[in-house]
């Protein structure tokens, strides 16, 4: 069985609060699932990037 890939980008936009990516746009809230301390820092990175 072969493996699938997925490649998830890490970039701001402003007004959106989950900065992680796939090729079709944004991934939900939830997707990949991460930890939660992960997920809180993935969001102030986004509100710092938009705020600025």
């Amino acid at each position: 069985m072969s493996e699938v890939r997925s490649r998830v980008r890490l970039m701001n936009e402003y007004s959106v609060a989950w900065p992680l990516w796939v090729t079709g746009g944004a991934t939900r809230d939830d997707a990949p699932p991460i930890s939660e301390p992960l997920s809180r820092e993935l969001r102030a990175w986004a509100r710092v990037f938009d705020k600025h």
